[in-house]
């Protein structure tokens, strides 16, 4: 997996099928058949990623919205990152990697 920083830009997967209930988010991935709920912060992350962000945009965006500590906020929003992004729900874009938007062949990643 690619490390996480402040700098990192974030984006949406484009193999994951997106629906509301009341606040919570609904998703399916197509690649791998599952299904997951976001709660309201996740849900709020998921709709921030409308266009890539920076973890740091997001944590700005995020610290606005909650009135949380931005150390708070970063660890928390790394780690939800870490999560989706090991589920292949979000890619994460550093200098020189991308994840979720590799190239595959025959079905497998290369």
């Amino acid at each position: 997996m690619n490390e996480i920083t402040r700098n990192t830009i974030v984006s949406r997967c484009d193999d994951i099928i997106v629906g509301k209930v009341d606040e919570d988010v609904m998703m399916a991935s197509i690649e791998t058949g599952k299904y997951y709920q976001l709660n309201p912060t996740g849900s709020q992350l998921w709709d921030l990623l409308e266009q890539p962000k920076s973890v740091d945009q997001l944590c700005q965006l995020l610290a606005r919205d909650f009135k949380v500590a931005p150390d708070a906020c970063l660890r928390d929003v790394i780690h939800f990152l870490k999560e989706m992004t090991s589920r292949n729900v979000l890619a994460v874009r550093n200098e020189h990697s991308t994840s979720c938007h590799e190239r595959k062949y025959n079905g497998k990643r290369v």
